[in-house]
């Protein structure tokens, strides 16, 4: 059996990759498995490319399906570098997703997405850190056949069964599967399995932490030529589920590197071994509003919008040619407040537009509605990931306000309000859901930040966990929500009617925290993560008096 290493990395996980023996090569094939209920593994994802003349392929004659994949976000496939990387010959151009067998062709779970970007590991080299991320040419949309799956973040390796996919050969002189494959094979120790393979030229320092082996020890069980790239994974236990740690059906441990001959005894196989990047999948910018009803035209004045040029793959609702991709507040007659990661000076495409008085995307003809061109961008000048996540655009002209488009005012307090807090934007309806086209309000409840740093793993983009001038809030139970679409809109409560009549502010909502980052949405004790807006009063009331100055 193919001695399988699977190297994961930090963030980019380390994978550890799959067996070796007198010859080190890539895995191209499930052994000794059955086949796999379909709709069982839904973050399968195939590799191909064109094929060339003497190509033999069990799919269509125009691709060669020559690796797998998983999906682990809505726009991202994790792979192995080796299928995936800049400097190949003939580099994978298209990835497929709710493929179960090849010789459907009329099977209408199968969706097939271009590849934006390919991005390897750094340090890729032969074995070692054979791990890389294709960018899709366009979100996914998740049904029952597609769905992401969530990433092993545990320094521990799983005590429950691993479970390896693919349609590889079955054998090493055996013919590709067209029906998609499993096999269950146990781990094998590195300090074993450094024992039973041969070093050579592409592993001449032998199986390293990123690393790990998998390999029924008996033989016959195996990955093999064509799984290069799928994952190694394990079933999500059910409290886990309940937990909100992940909401997927699998998490991804290991990635399909390299083998020996496949199936054969005491021959397992490389996998690269990643700890998980971002905690429960992958901490990102919050799009949509989970679990929300539909506002009512004006309740909420200050709501802005922003737009950028539409390249044709857009993440947003698209209106003609604009791309409406964040969210923001109006907090006086020419500055919007919005999240720095929907908008910073050297970001690729940054907002060129904003729009107020917005109720419903599809009413081209709206008469409340008015375009904005942006002036400035100042970014907080110690904005780093998830930490100081906060922006202020300068509009091109004054605001006239009217009875659609008003100001909102800063909470200012220490003390976080004992009101209900209220999110709201145009994003996407859930994770797997639609974006929506009339803005949504939903009432969450605030998360203090001990409990929250206690539910949301550090990683790269929140290092350093949860701090001050950040704040959590999302339902306890799941199902309430921000989501992706939101970033940068607010986080706000109802002005009380006793500060209206006392002067203290005579805006209807005080914006108490800006839509910055988060998990999967909607789910079980996974809050969401805000711009604390009180610890920046000075900081925003600097840029509001220098333009008051000019």
């Amino acid at each position: 059996m193919a001695f399988k290493l699977r190297q994961m990395m930090f963030l980019w996980g380390v994978v550890n990759i799959v067996s070796i023996l007198p010859y080190l090569h890539p895995v191209v094939a499930i052994v000794g498995g059955t086949e796999a209920v379909k709709g069982t593994y839904p973050h399968m994802a195939l590799l191909g490319r064109v094929a060339s003349e003497d190509t033999q392929s069990v799919a269509e004659a125009v691709y060669e399906w020559f690796c797998g994949g998983s999906l682990i976000s809505d726009r991202f496939v994790l792979t192995a570098a080796h299928c995936a990387y800049s400097k190949m010959q003939n580099p994978p151009t298209i990835v497929r997703l709710g493929e179960h067998n090849l010789k459907d062709s009329q099977s209408p779970s199968r969706q097939d997405f271009g590849i934006r970007n390919i991005v390897h590991h750094p340090n890729f080299q032969h074995a070692y850190n054979d791990i890389a991320l294709l960018e899709l040419s366009a979100r996914v949309i998740f049904n029952q056949f597609i769905q992401p799956a969530c990433l092993w973040s545990n320094n521990e390796d799983p005590v429950h069964p691993l479970v390896a996919t693919g349609w590889g050969s079955m054998g090493y002189y055996g013919e590709q599967a067209t029906v998609l494959q499993k096999v269950q094979i146990p781990l094998v120790p590195n300090g074993v399995c450094n024992q039973k393979i041969v070093r050579n030229r592409r592993l001449r320092y032998g199986i390293l932490g990123m690393q790990m082996c998998a390999g029924d020890p008996n033989g016959g069980k195996d990955t093999c030529a064509g799984d290069s790239g799928g994952p190694l994974q394990v079933l999500v236990p059910e409290a886990e589920r309940k937990a909100g740690l992940c909401s997927s059906s699998y998490y991804v441990v290991g990635i399909t590197s390299n083998g020996m001959i496949c199936g054969a005894a005491d021959r397992p196989g490389l996998v690269m071994h990643f700890v998980l990047m971002f905690g429960v999948t992958h901490l990102h910018p919050v799009i949509a509003i989970v679990g929300g009803e539909d506002a009512i035209k004006g309740e909420y004045p200050h709501m802005a919008l922003l737009g950028r040029t539409s390249t044709g793959d857009s993440d947003g609702f698209v209106d003609l040619t604009i791309e409406w991709f964040c969210g923001g507040s109006l907090i006086s007659d020419r500055f919007v407040l919005t999240a720095a990661h929907c908008a910073y000076s050297k970001m690729q495409n940054p907002p060129t537009i904003v729009r107020l008085g917005e109720h419903n995307l599809k009413d081209s003809q709206s008469p409340s509605r008015q375009d904005f061109g942006i002036r400035n961008i100042v970014h907080h000048p110690n904005f780093q990931h998830a930490y100081n996540d906060i922006a202020l655009l300068e509009l091109s002209a004054r605001v006239i306000f009217n009875q659609f488009i008003q100001p909102a005012c800063l909470w200012s307090n220490n003390e976080d309000p004992v009101h209900p807090l209220v999110a709201t934007g145009w994003g996407s309806m859930g994770y797997y859901g639609e974006q929506a086209t009339v803005l949504q309000k939903v009432q969450i409840p605030l998360v203090p930040n001990g409990a929250c740093n206690q539910r949301i793993f550090p990683n790269r983009r929140l290092r350093y966990g949860i701090l001050g001038m950040q704040m959590c809030a999302g339902d306890p139970n799941g199902g309430k929500d921000t989501c992706a679409g939101d970033s940068g809109g607010p986080l706000q409560v109802l002005v009380p009617e006793a500060d209206r009549r006392s002067g203290l502010c005579s805006s209807f909502h005080y914006v108490v925290g800006v839509t910055s980052n988060g998990m999967i949405c909607g789910t079980v004790n996974q809050p969401g993560i805000y711009s604390r807006v009180s610890c920046y009063i000075p900081w925003i009331t600097q840029v509001l008096d220098s333009d008051r100055g000019q």
